[in-house]
């Protein structure tokens, strides 16, 4: 049994987050709209697996819950900050599989 508090990487948790953005989610405009968003190595290894892959065990729960509740996303201009933004809360929105989400 995992102690509290306990850091782990969960690899299917990563995975799901990961198949909704490059299977689910489609650019919107520009050159790219309506093309699958398939995440850049650094997005997907740097940004979406860790932030929905990393969890810590909680004894009071008895089970393993996401490590991450906020996250600071500081990227320059054009970098695509926005459809990344909006990926993510349409992930916590519908997915994600938490009870009550808001």
């Amino acid at each position: 049994m995992p102690t509290d508090g306990e850091v782990a990487f969960v690899p299917a948790w990563a995975d799901r987050a990961q198949n909704f953005f490059e299977r689910v989610l489609v650019h919107t405009k520009g050159r790219h709209a309506r093309a699958p968003f398939i995440l850049a190595p650094w997005q997907r290894d740097d940004i979406v697996r860790p932030l929905f892959g990393t969890a810590r065990f909680d004894a009071q729960l008895g089970a393993w819950v996401r490590l991450y509740n906020e996250a600071w996303l500081e990227l320059g201009r054009g970098n695509g900050k926005s459809e990344k933004l909006a990926g993510v809360a349409l992930y916590l929105l519908c997915p994600d599989g938490e009870k009550g989400a808001e």
